[in-house]
């Protein structure tokens, strides 16, 4: 790079970008942490500095380059999680700038930086919480590899030399060895580029690669969605991308550029020669190590199940998004028209300008807005992203068609070499979206289709405004709603660094010396608190399992994980793994295990669904000391706790401050976890503008406590209208079962929409609940509440009568039904249970159980394990519990009848169990033509100590065909150990 080229790279608009982007990631580098998140990517970076090996001692879906890479930032500066986070900072500005740069190449400075700065301000930051770019996700690193990649090919597009294809090939295989799909994406992306760039010419060698390239790179597409281009997810994701595909196709000798034919044969093969030497390395290492089965479906997950289990589509398109993509396009004939009509650019510049005015001020006044500007925009935002995406893709494809039609491909070959690459490496990059489709993976998925968006509305622009003086005028409004956006964000990281370091919560752990606001400092306490008991109560050697997402207390300790898995997502992993998992721990003799007793999200129905490890947990393990949301439970017969703790019960209704404005300035300055302190701002008379502010800090805490408060006040009628509805979404957030008799008389003096809120705020209390009596320590508080009030009783009665079509209230019905043990309510519960819906066939027979009926419960639950394997496998394992007589009779027939996926599920059900006599009846199964089955009925004899099964067992170790059920029999022969030898087994096992 000469010295005029680097000048101009590092002109002062892209420094004023890249400084001002590590200021503002810097600035949050010590602030809070996201306890699952943080925890499982970290943790297993951790495993690997400890020596652990990816894929070989534990699973994960990222490949090792990640891994080794933070490893070895360990090693250097030591295990502490800023350590990641500063790096983090610098990758996260390095892609900002290089975004700007690609901006940079085909618009001026201003409207270059917008697309950069907005990927900043779009990147979630939760108050009082985290901020997600914290979090080392391997994306963040393969945007700026991906970005830096996509530069150097434009550059050697431009003319410069075939070292810069192979500078990209490097990129790309540093990408695939941190996140493999978009590694591969990127490759897709960069061969592309050369492909629109030269032309099937040359000898018959090159034409031929030519060919084979386009014909590659289209084919690994297609796989991408299993060669079903019709598919929803392929048609949004993928048409565009065949498209540009059928551009090359139909017009080879066409070219958006003046690569010849050997330059274009030198940069393919630099490309993929420079991929290889990163890539090959570590695939080959660990094909060896792995074998082929392995390797497929734990590094490739080629039929792993996984991404269908998280498959989660992009939402439905719907009219909003229809007139957002007629608006383009009014945009684009309107800009025409302007241009023909040569009306003046001063005055569409100031109609423009007053029209917005006017829009603007008409959203403020009449737009519903209850939980406050900010976060109506910010969700606004997320809302249309999806949508605009699919125009900003359509909109490049049409930009290369028109060039590929009407140009000769040779002027201004740097900018021309640069629009290829953003429309065709756009629609790539957000093939990164799929399979899971939220708002987050939006963000990291449409990097470079932000830079694509704005050069399309600056090129229209040009034609609104005539010309490049006045058309940079077009992007003030692109800067005001970017500056909208990250407001909150910069103030907070203000605040931050100008708040005196002992006004910040901190949490004083070696690993982790992160802070908060001052009302989080209970939050702080209680993990430090945890992590201290679990390193004075064990030792270095332990290890320790958290469940559902407690990998971060395994990094603050410092002790290991027994199993490869230590993150319960329901499903993900399966029984399967599950009942490896307990067989690591009971290897291993895991002394300690910690539980988080309030799950949130996505993780809620990790007990419910975890019913091998429940029941393990209960029989082998004991509560040993609970610091907030943290219960610690200890072996049985495992050394006694030298530290204790006791819970310290409060009045949630002593010492509440009555001055609303005073309560509600120190919640929002300190983030207080407890909104309780906020039941001053419920009270008559108090205005409705503070009322507003006041439910939005109740949101941020999370306090059950401050969840009933406000239930009361729905109640009682003492909100302001604009709060009502935001108060009640907050109570179905956090509220507790004690809170369903206040919003069951709630109910009663709602309407409209704010009942029918209410009504999802009842499922969501009973649904909470429900799954909190399932926890490996189960909570039951609140249910006191719910039997001692007449007339929450009826009000179930009526939800469960005959008629009644709203599932919300049918399951917070037979919920309320059972805690009552309410004997009228068993015809309802009945009809409920000949649902076909899953949850209410597993709600209904809980609550029959509570009734104490055994009668015709267990037949539907068995018929639904053919398809189910969330609800109603526990659902049948209490039944059997509670009949232990009939389940022997019942389970066996129905393992005896049952298709693959219920006798799979029968088998883990009997190993739960611990009966003996019902396990007997199982053992035909570790012959099972499906090696699913096999795997359960051989666990299940270990586990059981079942003798009469060793010599199957044997066998199947020594010789069954498949590699997974060979290690269960191995795992068995472990358990069916005699005395206190171990078998051979047993020993390898634990080696």
């Amino acid at each position: 790079m000469t010295g005029a080229s680097r000048a101009k790279w590092l002109d002062w608009p892209g420094l004023a970008v890249l400084g001002g982007a590590g200021l503002y990631f810097a600035s949050f580098v010590r602030y809070g942490y996201n306890l699952g998140e943080d925890g499982d990517v970290v943790y297993l970076i951790y495993r690997t500095f400890s020596g652990h090996r990816p894929y070989l001692d534990f699973a994960s879906g990222y490949t090792p380059g990640f891994f080794y890479f933070n490893a070895a930032l360990f090693h250097v500066f030591g295990a502490n999680l800023l350590v990641l986070r500063g790096a983090l900072a610098a990758v996260n500005a390095l892609a900002v700038f290089g975004l700007y740069r690609l901006g940079a190449a085909v618009m001026p400075p201003l409207p270059a930086a917008v697309p950069a700065l907005a990927y900043v301000a779009l990147m979630p930051v939760f108050a009082g919480e985290c901020a997600m770019f914290n979090v080392p996700y391997p994306a963040w690193y393969v945007v700026l590899t991906w970005v830096t990649s996509t530069l150097a090919v434009v550059r050697f597009c431009a003319g410069a030399q075939v070292r810069w294809m192979a500078v990209a090939g490097l990129l790309v295989g540093v990408a695939c060895a941190f996140k493999p799909n978009t590694g591969a994406f990127n490759l897709a992306a960069l061969a592309m580029v050369l492909l629109c760039t030269s032309a099937a010419r040359g000898t018959c060698w090159q034409r031929l690669l030519w060919w084979s390239l386009l014909a590659g790179v289209l084919g690994a597409l297609a796989a991408v969605f299993h060669f079903q281009p019709a598919t929803r997810d392929a048609r949004l994701l993928l048409w565009p991308l065949f498209a540009i595909g059928l551009l090359r196709l139909v017009a080879p000798q066409r070219q958006l550029g003046t690569l010849s034919p050997r330059q274009f044969a030198a940069g393919a093969t630099a490309l993929v020669g420079g991929f290889a030497a990163v890539t090959l390395p570590w695939m080959l290492y660990y094909l060896a190590e792995l074998g082929r089965e392995r390797f497929l479906r734990e590094v490739l997950f080629i039929g792993s199940g996984h991404e269908l289990f998280f498959l989660l589509p992009i939402r439905d398109l719907g009219a909003g998004d229809a007139v957002l993509a007629l608006g383009a396009v009014a945009f684009v004939i309107a800009g025409r028209a302007l241009r023909r009509l040569e009306v003046a650019p001063r005055l569409v510049a100031v109609a423009a300008a007053t029209l917005l005015s006017l829009a603007m001020a008409g959203i403020l006044t009449l737009a519903p807005m209850p939980e406050g500007f900010s976060n109506a925009v910010v969700q606004r935002a997320q809302h249309v992203s999806f949508g605009a995406a699919l125009i900003v893709h359509w909109a490049g494809v049409l930009v290369l068609a028109r060039r590929f039609f009407t140009s000769t491909g040779a002027a201004n070959m740097p900018t021309n070499a640069a629009i290829v690459a953003l429309a065709v490496s756009a629609p790539c990059l957000y093939l990164s979206i799929y399979p899971r489709s939220d708002f987050f993976h939006w963000l990291l998925s449409a990097p470079v289709t932000l830079v694509l968006g704005m050069w399309c509305y600056w090129q229209v622009a040009r034609t609104w405004l005539a010309g490049e003086r006045w058309s940079r005028v077009a992007a003030l409004p692109a800067c005001a709603a970017v500056l909208i956006l990250a407001a909150p964000n910069v103030l907070l990281a203000t605040r931050l660094q100008l708040t005196p370091a002992d006004d910040l919560a901190q949490l004083n752990l070696a690993h982790a010396p992160v802070v908060l606001e001052a009302g989080r400092r209970q939050r702080f306490d209680d993990l430090q608190r945890a992590v201290e008991f679990i390193r004075q109560n064990s030792e270095p050697h332990d290890t320790l399992l958290g469940f559902p997402n407690l990998h971060l207390v395994n990094f603050l300790s410092a002790r290991q994980s027994p199993a490869r898995y230590g993150y319960f997502h329901p499903g993900w992993p399966d029984h399967v793994l599950e009942a490896q998992i307990v067989n690591a721990i009971e290897s291993r003799r895991t002394p300690l295990m910690i539980l988080n007793r309030d799950p949130l999200l996505f993780m809620g129905h990790a007990s419910l669904y975890y019913l091998l490890l429940r029941r393990y947990v209960q029989r082998n393990y004991e509560p040993a000391a609970r610091f907030g949301s943290y219960d610690i439970l200890r072996r049985r017969g495992a050394k006694r706790a030298t530290v204790a703790s006791q819970p310290t019960p409060t009045d949630v209704l002593a010492q509440i401050p009555a001055d609303c404005a005073a309560a509600l300035a120190a919640a929002e300055r300190e983030r207080s976890g407890r909104s309780i302190e906020l039941s001053g701002c419920w009270r008559m008379g108090v205005s409705p503008a503070l009322q507003g502010r006041a439910v939005l800090a109740a949101r941020a805490a999370q306090d059950a406590d401050g969840a009933w408060a406000l239930a009361d006040a729905v109640r009682a009628g003492t909100l302001a209208p604009g709060a009502m509805l935001p108060a009640v979404r907050v109570i179905g957030q956090q509220a507790d079962a004690r809170t369903a008799p206040v919003l069951v008389a709630a109910r009663e003096r709602l309407t409209g929409q704010a009942r029918d809120e209410l009504d999802t705020a009842l499922f969501n209390v009973a649904s909470r609940a429900f799954i909190l009596r399932t926890l490996f320590v189960p909570r039951t508080e609140g249910e006191e509440e719910v039997r001692a009030d007449p007339r929450i009783g009826a009000a179930a009665l009526a939800w469960l009568a005959e008629g009644q079509s709203d599932l919300r209230l049918r399951f917070a019905g037979a919920w309320i039904a059972g805690v009552r043990a309410d004997s009228a309510a068993e015809p309802g519960l009945r009809r409920l249970l000949a649902e076909p819906d899953v949850a209410m066939q597993a709600v209904a027979a809980d609550a029959l159980l509570r009734l104490g009926v055994a009668d015709g419960v267990i037949e539907p639950l068995l018929a639904g394990l053919a398809y189910d394997e969330m609800f109603l496998p526990g659902a049948v394992l209490a039944w059997s519990q509670a009949n232990p007589e009939r389940a022997r009779v019942v389970l066996a027939e129905a393992f005896r009848r049952g298709n693959d996926k219920q006798r799979e599920t029968l088998a883990f059900i009997a190993g739960a169990l611990g009966d003996r006599v019902l396990g007997e009846t199982i053992l035909g199964g570790i012959t099972d033509p499906l090696p699913r089955v096999r795997i359960a009925a051989i666990w299940a004899a270990g586990v059981l100590h079942l003798e009469a099964a060793r010599a199957d067992i044997e066998r199947a170790w020594r010789g069954d065909s498949v590699e997974q059920v060979r290690d269960f029999a191995q795992a068995s022969l472990a358990w069916l150990g005699v005395g206190g030898e171990k078998s051979e087994a047993r020993s390898r096992s634990e080696t």
